[in-house]
């Protein structure tokens, strides 16, 4: 029985072992997905109406990710998502996305800190997102 016990401790401690030592640190801080939110406007129905957007940008540790708006009527309810793959790479301070659909990249400086990415794009205006 004490054998038992033993062999028994012996598995879940190995198990617990694999399971917590396979997992993946991230030591990039710009990986994960990313939110910001702005209102504009949407013509629904053939009238322009008010709208609050989401913006998420997610970027994935294969240097791909994807950019997706939810636009939604001041009571809530979504009336239109666009999302949109991309590549990206990085330098420091620069990041460069091209998007799947458009032959142009586009280039802005960031700053990863904490659970906030301030990008600056090329008109020199700044957006902060919030780590989702």
């Amino acid at each position: 029985m004490k054998k038992n016990l033993t062999f028994i401790a012996f598995a879940i401690s190995i198990l617990l072992s694999v399971t917590t030592g396979c997992k993946k640190d991230t030591t990039d801080p710009l990986i994960g997905t990313w939110q910001y939110s702005f209102e504009s406007q949407r013509t629904i129905n053939g009238s322009i109406v008010p709208v609050d957007v989401l913006e998420e940008l997610t970027f994935n540790e294969d240097n791909t990710g994807k950019v997706k708006f939810t636009y939604k009527t001041k009571d809530g309810n979504v009336v239109d998502v666009d999302e949109e793959e991309f590549t990206y790479s990085k330098t420091e301070n620069t990041l460069t996305i091209a998007l799947k659909d458009l032959s142009e990249a586009e280039t802005v400086t960031y700053v990863v800190d904490g659970d906030k990415l301030r990008v600056k794009d090329e008109d020199g205006d700044i957006t902060i997102y919030t780590r989702k």
